[in-house]
């Protein structure tokens, strides 16, 4: 009687079993299928290395999806990657699909934004019917740094360099004989040299007198301007009803003043000049006389050193002091 029950019990788990495990297939199946989404294809021309069957698919870092299956593309060019999108994006035509890596993992997924105009002109064309709705792809930002490497690489590559460096020497030999023969000490001893013959040429007061005399002319001769302005507006009233031949000799009249007021203006531009110039000369000699006053001091005390101690001259020491004897 016991052993029945037993194996009543027995049986009746064994069912109990059997039962669960058939209600989770299918409620497991019910929900894949009835699980909301949508598939969309995506076709790379670059390595896919680091991205796997379920992989998330993410919108501007938001997981919506993963990858449902990767291949080759039926051209045997391109890969294939189909995406299950669950939520998020009604209009996968609006997007654009890129390779995205997780840090230094080398991990990578797929990143959505909205596509642009460029990225319509860098997606891959397709020469077969995709499988689902398509979305077009942008390279990576590996792919991009790789291609502007190659493109740097290759503008270097048709660099005449050679040419370049014999053009470069040439510049350097030309512009080191032109150096040469151009002798910048020579010139540079010539003009030392005219300078201190016009230190030496320079009086103050024979410059100051000078400067006295011209400002004196200037004022006379602004003077005289005057005058023969105000005698020309006279006779300017004066020959109103007289023939041309007078109002021309009061015409050159009058050019002949304006003349003289550009001269007495360029003799004060040539005064002011000058007395830049000289003030510049005087405070070299200035600083010339202060060094030799400081020179003069100098020697002044190492005669005096020497007339006290004259022993300096040969031992170049003072002598030492003896002591006296106890």
């Amino acid at each position: 009687m016991n052993s029945k029950r037993n194996q009543f019990i027995v049986g009746v788990f064994v069912l109990l079993g059997f039962s669960i495990a058939i209600v989770t297939v299918v409620w497991l199946g019910f929900t894949s299928y009835f699980k909301k989404g949508q598939y969309a294809v995506a076709y790379f021309d670059e390595s896919v290395q680091g991205l796997d069957k379920d992989s998330p698919v993410k919108y501007r870092g938001v997981s919506i999806g993963k990858v449902y299956r990767i291949g080759v593309a039926p051209d045997a060019n391109l890969i294939e990657v189909i995406m299950q999108v669950e939520t998020g994006i009604e209009h996968i035509d609006e997007v654009c699909a890129q390779l995205k890596s997780v840090g230094i993992t080398g991990i990578m997924f797929i990143e959505l934004d909205r596509k642009t105009p460029q990225d319509v002109l860098l997606t891959p064309k397709l020469t077969f019917e995709p499988p689902y709705p398509l979305v077009i792809t942008r390279p990576s930002d590996i792919r991009k740094f790789m291609t502007a490497m190659e493109d740097i690489l290759k503008q270097a590559s048709d660099l005449n360099v050679a040419r370049i460096s014999t053009q470069i020497q040439n510049v350097l030999t030309e512009m080191e004989t032109v150096l040469r023969d151009a002798d910048v000490k020579g010139i540079s001893r010539g003009l030392q040299t005219t300078l201190d013959r016009i230190e030496k040429l320079v009086d103050p007061k024979h410059v100051d007198k000078t400067l006295t005399t011209i400002e004196d002319a200037v004022n006379r001769v602004g003077a005289l301007a005057d005058t023969a302005n105000r005698a020309a507006s006279k006779i300017d009233g004066l020959i109103a009803s007289q023939t041309p031949a007078i109002a021309n000799a009061v015409t050159n009249l009058r050019e002949a003043i304006v003349e003289i007021r550009g001269i007495a203006e360029s003799g004060n531009t040539l005064v002011k000049n000058t007395d830049n110039r000289l003030n510049t000369l005087q405070r070299q000699l200035t600083d010339t006389l202060q060094v030799l006053e400081t020179t003069a001091d100098h020697l002044q005390q190492l005669s005096a050193t020497l007339a006290d101690q004259p022993s300096l001259l040969i031992r170049g020491t003072p002598p030492q002091e003896r002591e006296l004897p106890r």
